[in-house]
């Protein structure tokens, strides 16, 4: 079970928290370590696969005490949580980030301007 437990939005990070493809990128409590081999051995037992890819964070928030991805339209600026809830690139930090790779299971958030 991912812990996505927050109080404030520097609680949360980009986590690969893997599914049955592989690698799933997903907002999720920065202290939070996900156990990659226990899910791949989870899917393999029970004969699972699932599609791959991942929805693009552009920065995770804490909302209502659980961390929340944020994506961000480029055409006109406009973002929102996967709850629905609408943000401008003010209230984001950075305002537009992208992710980069730290290690195998965690992603900083870093501006690609």
């Amino acid at each position: 079970v991912t812990d996505i437990s927050c109080a404030t939005n520097t609680d949360c990070a980009v986590k690969n928290v893997g599914n049955c493809c592989g690698s799933y990128l997903q907002c999720a409590n920065k202290d939070f370590t996900p156990d990659l081999n226990a899910t791949a051995e989870w899917c393999k037992a029970n004969d699972i696969e699932s599609e791959c890819g991942w929805i693009d964070i552009r920065a995770c928030v804490c909302e209502g005490g659980s961390c929340a991805g944020v994506q961000c339209d480029g055409v006109d600026g406009s973002c929102r949580s996967d709850r629905g809830t609408a943000y401008n690139g003010s209230e984001i930090i950075p305002t537009w980030p992208g992710i980069a790779p730290l290690d195998g299971n965690n992603f900083a958030v870093v501006d690609d301007k």
